[in-house]
């Protein structure tokens, strides 16, 4: 069992703290919105590996005489926040929220080259090659929750949540051939595109009441619903060939999705 609790904002005063690391950097912010009543909690995390390394990928095109454009990175970031309400003496009401992504990526353009057509002199050839891939995968978590105190003896507590988690791989390949004849040119474009999704969201209704008749007794009693929706293995292709689309499954996969 995991058990994770989101700290809750302070009501009296506002700090915070900011963190500052080589590959990664976290900043944290906490008070109140209005003193003794509701406060807030924020905290937001990211790495940046993927911007320290473009400086060597631009340094990597300059000395590659195909690649005329790299991107490959790969960064995760989370965000947590968090209000706390606390309406009465019986009352309390919080509501909580997280989301993160991992994401990896790799992109290539390929220098634009020519040459001459040796039939016509005035007529030339230009090539344009792309290639990509995009792959992401996170988690969303949202809580709505009320604490109510019935009496002495009786505790409620009640909830409604959601959780999502969402994977997506992407990857992309495009071939342009420009022919150009003096002020004429055309275009012919081969590309290939493939998409595959999964997730899974589940969304939770909760009621828990904790009842001491005794000081030596309680009794724990409730309930809870649970709604799950999974998208498993969801994949998507579209080609195109000589400008015509060959294959294009994008939206019926997308209504599946």
């Amino acid at each position: 069992v995991v058990d994770i609790r989101m700290k809750e904002g302070d009501m009296q005063k506002y700090h915070g703290n900011v963190s500052i690391g080589l590959i990664s950097s976290k900043v944290n912010v906490e008070g109140p919105i209005v003193k003794d009543k509701l406060s807030f909690n924020l905290s937001f995390r990211r790495t940046y590996g993927d911007l320290l390394i473009k400086p060597a990928l631009w340094i990597a095109s300059i000395y590659d005489s195909d690649i005329g454009k790299l991107n490959v990175g790969y960064h995760f970031y989370d965000f947590n926040g968090k209000l706390n309400w606390k309406i009465s003496d019986k009352d309390r009401l919080y509501l909580s929220f997280y989301t993160g992504d991992d994401a990896i990526n790799f992109g290539v353009r390929y220098r634009d080259y020519s040459m001459g057509d040796d039939e016509d002199s005035n007529s030339t050839i230009r090539y344009n090659d792309k290639m990509g891939i995009n792959w992401r995968w996170g988690n969303k978590v949202a809580s709505l929750r009320w604490n109510h105190v019935i009496s002495q003896q009786l505790f409620m507590d009640a909830s409604v949540n959601y959780t999502q988690y969402r994977h997506h791989l992407g990857m992309n390949m495009s071939e342009e051939t420009i022919y150009t004849n003096g002020s004429q040119s055309s275009t012919v474009k081969d590309a290939f595109e493939m998409a595959y999704k999964s997730g899974i969201n589940d969304l939770t209704a909760k009621v828990d009441f904790d009842y001491t008749p005794l000081p030596n007794h309680e009794i724990r009693f409730g309930g809870n619903y649970t709604y799950h929706q999974f998208r498993p293995e969801v994949q998507s292709a579209k080609m195109v060939e000589g400008n015509q689309t060959a294959i294009d499954t994008t939206m019926s996969a997308s209504n599946v999705y």
